[in-house]
């Protein structure tokens, strides 16, 4: 019985006759069963490939049987496959062709995978293909920042993991990453292994807030085409301020005007404000509303020095600017109040002394005029000292001793202050004093505290900075040979007494070393320790800091692309534009684009001067419609914190597909059987969402929730034309529609001819 024949009675009638009678019958009858069968069919091309490579699976299904096979479904987990395809009349076929990209982690050997196909009224069915995946050396690469978020002024550690993901060694692994100048060869690398690169780096203090992607190069002897990693890095935004407290003289003398020029900077990366200078010894303050990222606005306070101040004695200034969201800033500066006319001096022999200790005190008085002095007075009340000379001349100088006992009722901690007054009728009277500390014995403990200002808290390369230590006695004893160390200038100072809750300060200037980085922060700590302070409680210390700053060195970068979007395939053309928008000379610009690959060094960038870039970009064949490539330009120099612009190019999409629809014979009577070809293909870059495909007169009906990029599938359905049907043409429509596709209609005809009987 021929497979194809239907469910159902055969009959089979035999007939015999001869000459002389007539033709005699008999007819038996066989029942035919249902036998659904199906011819399952899969191979694959190429039959080898590379992890990364694009094959396709062809998968043909015929039902052989003698029935309508129903409700078919053919899935293939392994290659992303499972489709309904409805009900397939017999002798109908249907063809897929499922493309497939081999995993790049896919080992070599050969890639085996099931595809299944099951009905209402069909047992499941498999049939299997191998691919052979062949031996290819592969390179990944992750990459790490820690931390990932920061502000500017600190300092991130980036990790670069290079794994050997193929099944031979590589050697001479490259590691290069053009922002941080990383730039490391691992010699080998075995099949498996997986070696760390990393460095450091520095996020300058005025670094704009923005999310930085640093990506890493790495290439092989084995594998010349670049792989990349990347690590994302935010960097906040931060308000910070600084001070510089500048006085035009070290030295004046009382009844002298100093003028102090305090500038207030901005130091972070956003714009603050309001802004408040305040100057303690003045009582000055003054509101600035706002200052830009990098400015600089500067007040001049003047001062007058008291007369009757102690000639000798260390006047210190403190300024503070403070401002919303920033730390305050604070620096210092010490003015040293010196003789007009008539320098004096006054000596003693103890700086600390026990009751009863005699102290011897030398007073020095000079003329520093070209006139001579008259009557000049001196005066020690303390002492009993007083003596007038009636003249003296230009440069000429005298000497006096005095001594005094410290009483034995003086008790521990009394400073006994002995204070000269030296007048002329040429000179007003100036005072000079010379502190003595009363220290019983044995010493009794103490405590001390220090405060450190640097009298700016921003400077250039070279440029010096003045430290001033104030050294506190907060303690109910003396303090004496009280050490000041300091950290950045390595140096110390002796403070031989404080009585209790007595000040002094000395001074350590510091010169930025050339070189240094722009954005350091460079922090000094100062120390202090006396004999009379428990070991617990010292030392003591103050840290300040001072950020090398060059304000005006900045840079800018613009970036586009044109055209956008484009096509798949297509070509673009990013444009960067790098301005030096600063008063200085920019050096070593590095201009990179992470996108591209492009990458260049101007050796030097005039002020106000803009260099170009036209840097081209191929949207790779195959990509998928709407996808957005993200550019990134960034610049930075030796001077300069790096700077980026971005811009989006965007896969243009191509939502295109062709629908065939044919008929073989073409021309047919009632009774017939044709067959009718439907071939649809997915030839745009975006794949197909609930596709359906369509044809009432020969009762299809499929559905696909994806019809993949590059999906091509064929169908094959025998048709009979019916006993009834009139002549002239009967024409099949199918329509193929989906989601997010075009809606295509084709169409076959069929020419019924009718013989006449």
């Amino acid at each position: 019985i021929p497979a194809s024949t239907p469910a159902g009675p055969f009959v089979n009638t035999a007939t015999a006759q001869a000459d002389q009678v007539g033709p005699s019958s008999s007819s038996a009858t066989v029942l035919v069963s249902e036998a659904p069968a199906l011819l399952f069919t899969k191979s694959v091309a190429p039959q080898q490939a590379r992890p990364g490579d694009t094959v396709t699976y062809t998968i043909t299904a015929v039902n052989t049987g003698n029935a309508e096979l129903l409700n078919l479904r053919l899935t293939d987990p392994t290659i992303g496959l499972d489709q309904t395809i409805g009900n397939l009349g017999v002798g109908s076929s249907v063809t897929i062709n499922w493309p497939f990209t081999v995993q790049m982690s896919a080992p070599p050997g050969f890639f085996g995978n099931l595809t299944e196909i099951s009905g209402s009224n069909l047992s499941t069915q498999r049939v299997g293909i191998s691919l052979d995946v062949l031996a290819s050396p592969q390179l990944s690469a992750t990459k790490t920042v820690t931390p990932n978020v920061i502000g500017p002024g600190g300092t991130v550690l980036y990790t670069v993991d290079v794994t050997n993901t193929g099944n031979v060694p590589l050697t001479n692994v490259r590691v290069t990453d053009e922002q941080t100048l990383l730039d490391t060869t691992i010699p080998e690398l075995p099949a498996g292994a997986t070696e760390s690169v990393s460095i450091t780096n520095f996020v300058p203090v005025n670094t704009p807030p923005l999310v930085n992607t640093n990506i890493a190069s790495i290439v092989s002897d084995q594998t010349p085409d670049p792989i990349t990693a990347s690590a994302v890095l935010e960097i906040l935004a931060v308000a910070a301020v600084g001070v510089r407290k500048v006085a035009d003289r070290q030295t004046a003398a009382p009844g002298e005007t100093v003028t102090f020029e305090i500038s207030a900077s901005n130091l972070g990366n956003v714009i603050v404000g309001p802004v408040q200078v305040t100057d303690t010894l003045t009582g000055f303050t003054q509101t600035i509303p706002e200052l830009a990222v990098n400015e600089t606005q500067t007040v001049l306070v003047p001062f007058t020095i008291p007369v009757g101040t102690l000639i000798g004695s260390q006047i210190l200034n403190v300024a503070t600017i403070t401002a919303p969201g920033a730390q305050p800033a604070t620096s210092g500066v010490s003015v040293t109040v010196v003789s007009a006319d008539l320098a004096i001096s006054k000596e003693g022999s103890q700086a600390v002394a026990l009751p009863g200790d005699t102290v011897i005190y030398t007073f020095t008085v000079s003329n520093l005029t070209p006139d001579p002095q008259t009557n000049v007075a001196l005066s020690d009340p303390l002492t009993g000292f007083a003596e007038t000379i009636p003249l003296l001349a230009p440069g000429d100088t005298i000497v006096r001793t005095a001594a005094f006992t410290i009483p034995a009722s003086a008790v521990n901690g009394a400073v006994i202050e002995n204070t000269l007054t030296v007048s002329s009728d040429q000179t007003p009277a100036q005072n000079v004093a010379f502190e003595t500390v009363v220290q019983t014995d044995p010493a009794q403990a103490t405590t001390l505290a220090i405060q450190l200002f640097p009298d700016q808290t921003f400077a250039q390369q070279g440029e010096t900075v003045v430290f001033v230590a104030e050294v506190t006695n907060t303690g109910g004893s003396p303090a004496t040979n009280i050490v000041v160390s300091d950290s950045l200038t390595g140096t110390s100072r002796t403070i031989p007494a404080l009585a209790p809750g007595r000040s002094a300060s000395v001074s350590f200037p510091f010169a930025i070393p050339p070189g240094t980085i722009q954005g350091t922060l460079l922090v000094d700590t100062a120390s202090a320790v006396a004999p009379e302070v428990p070991a617990q409680f010292q030392p003591v210390t103050a840290s300040a800091s001072v950020f090398v700053s060059l304000p005006n060195f900045f840079l800018t970068v613009e970036l586009s692309a044109s055209p956008n979007p484009v096509p798949s395939g297509g070509q673009t053309i990013f444009t960067i534009v790098v301005t030096n928008v600063s008063d200085p000379v920019l050096t070593n610009v590095r201009v990179f684009g992470l996108l591209t690959g492009f990458s260049e060094v101007i050796p030097a960038l005039q002020p106000g001067e803009s260099q170009t870039f036209q840097v081209p970009f191929t949207v790779p064949a195959g990509t998928i419609g709407g996808t957005e490539f993200q550019g990134v330009a960034s610049a930075f120099s030796d001077q300069s914190a790096i700077v980026q612009a971005f811009a989006t190019v965007v896969a243009e999409s191509s939502s295109n597909a062709i629908l065939t629809h044919t008929v073989d014979p073409q021309e047919a009577a009632p009774g017939d059987t044709v067959v009718f070809t439907i071939h649809v293909v997915n030839t745009g870059n975006v794949p197909f969402f609930n596709g359906r495909l369509v044809g009432p007169l020969l009762n299809l009906s499929l559905t696909t929730e994806v019809f993949q990029i590059g999906a091509d599938e064929t169908f094959r359905i025998p048709f009979v034309v019916p006993e009834n049907a009139q002549e002239g043409d009967l024409v099949s429509v199918v329509t193929a529609s989906s989601n997010n596709g075009p809606t295509l209609s084709a169409t076959a005809v069929v020419h019924i001819v009718i013989e006449e009987e």
